[in-house]
């Protein structure tokens, strides 16, 4: 019961965030047109996409990437865009921290 409790007090605290500022995210999203689980529902599309959306409005610079030809295991379809689109979010967070050019290590 406490991983529920604190699961339900995690879920509180991220629907209480506004704002991200600027830091960079990136909202990758399957392709509506295959569905969540790979049966469409309309109205979980709907509502799905809606939310997405709303992600996106956390930072002013964030992207949403909608992934062609997936369902809702985008990590396992096609790993290799997930990893494209951390390692250019990693890259586009190190020029905003240390100006273009500039690299440094985690």
């Amino acid at each position: 019961m406490r991983q529920i409790s604190v699961l339900s007090k995690s879920y509180a605290e991220a629907g209480e965030t506004t704002s991200l500022g600027a830091l960079p995210i990136v909202v990758m999203t399957h392709d509506p047109g295959v569905g969540l689980s790979r049966v469409r529902n309309e109205q979980e599309e709907q509502a799905w996409s809606r939310w997405q959306e709303d992600l996106t409005h956390l930072s002013s610079r964030s992207r949403l990437v909608v992934v062609n030809g997936v369902g809702h295991e985008i990590q396992t379809e096609k790993p290799e865009i997930v990893v494209y689109e951390i390692e250019r979010l990693v890259m586009q967070w190190r020029e905003s921290t240390n100006g273009p050019g500039e690299r440094t290590g985690f």
